[in-house]
């Protein structure tokens, strides 16, 4: 299953998964990609997938922004994915959308990070290892 990652992970987040989503949804995305890895494993690059495009859903849905940070870096073979906005903040960490990105990011051995206060913006990040394990 391809979905703008497998084919290679610097490039493709950078030419079609953020510009693609932010597009769609009628954001503007400023985007950083620091790693000189081609590609991350297929399972690893899905779920990066899930997890940047339910994050700038989320943007959409209830920031009242359409300003949308999203940077992917390589560090000690952990993928770490962020994706923040300027918007209204207060993000409840049990809504539905956060804890399906939870629970996928968890279900492949990684972690998100929540920082959400009113007022202030919404920051979240995934830490994922590169590999599958």
């Amino acid at each position: 299953m391809d979905h703008g990652l497998v084919r290679g992970s610097r490039d493709q987040v950078g030419d079609r998964v953020v510009p693609g989503s932010a597009q769609r949804l009628g954001l503007t995305a400023h985007l950083t990609v620091r790693t000189a890895e081609p590609r991350f494993s297929p399972s690893a690059e899905k779920t990066i997938y899930f997890f940047i495009s339910e994050a700038l859903t989320n943007v959409y849905k209830h920031a009242q922004t359409d300003q949308v940070w999203v940077s992917l870096r390589l560090v000690d073979k952990i993928i770490i994915a962020e994706v923040r906005d300027d918007g209204v903040g207060g993000a409840a960490p049990t809504g539905r959308g956060l804890t399906g990105m939870h629970d996928r990011i968890a279900a492949f051995g990684g972690h998100l990070d929540i920082a959400s206060h009113p007022g202030q913006g919404t920051r979240l990040t995934a830490s994922l290892p590169a590999e599958a394990s």
